[in-house]
């Protein structure tokens, strides 16, 4: 996930550095490009059952640099402010 953004901000947008969550020892490499997402736990359908909703992607972020448990990247894209705690994923084609 997103841990903070370069300059502590709470919200991060297009062009701007931050930090995730992995490093080399989960397989990040520099050029890797992650989408960023958000995922509704559960909504409620016509008969009260709980269902599980598809990801939607909002944003992409590229690796620029690694450490082993952490990486520095740059959001290429952003419909919305990225904000702290948000997760990534390889993106689907």
């Amino acid at each position: 996930q997103i841990i903070n953004s370069e300059d502590h901000l709470r919200m991060t947008g297009e062009l701007m550095l931050a930090f995730i969550d992995k490093g080399t020892a989960d397989n990040i490499e520099v050029g890797q490009q992650y989408s960023v997402y958000d995922r509704q736990e559960s909504a409620f359908a016509k008969d009260k059952q709980s269902v599980s909703l598809p990801p939607v992607d909002f944003g992409t972020i590229l690796v620029l640099h690694t450490e082993r448990t952490t990486s520095t990247v740059i959001v290429t894209n952003a419909i919305i402010a990225i904000t702290t705690g948000e997760r990534f994923r390889t993106p689907i084609n």
